[in-house]
């Protein structure tokens, strides 16, 4: 069943309901409701997805049209219904990729290297 529930701020409430998230779209930005999603614990089936790409996610399905979308969400409700799904923790790798100290120390990375004057910048 489908519902398009507009703006919430009680995201985690929802996410707690699901038994597996979809997010099929084939482009994609980054893909924090996905991360959102895994931090809950859910199993996802997702599309295009850079927030994940690289990462070695047994809780994720990727699908790129319907048929593998169908199958996707059909394995993974399955598991979710047998009891042979992970259980709902976060995977490691999202949590190592996302925690805050990874990310402050990336973007000091990227602010050390950023060039600070003019004379010091190299032409395109």
């Amino acid at each position: 069943r489908t519902r398009f529930l507009g703006e919430r701020a009680d995201v985690p409430a929802l996410l707690s309901a699901l038994d597996v998230y979809a997010a099929p779209s084939a482009e994609e930005t980054f893909g924090l409701a996905v991360i959102e999603a895994l931090c809950a614990g859910l199993p996802a089936v997702v599309g295009a997805c850079p927030a994940v790409d690289g990462l070695s996610l047994p809780q994720v399905v990727r699908c790129h049209d319907a048929p593998p979308l169908q199958a996707g969400l059909c394995a993974l409700t399955d598991r979710v219904r047998s009891g042979t799904a992970t259980t709902r923790r976060p995977p490691a790798a999202i949590v190592d990729r996302m925690d805050i100290g990874h990310v402050a120390a990336a973007v000091d990375n990227l602010y050390q290297n950023v060039p600070t004057s003019r004379a010091s910048r190299t032409p395109a």
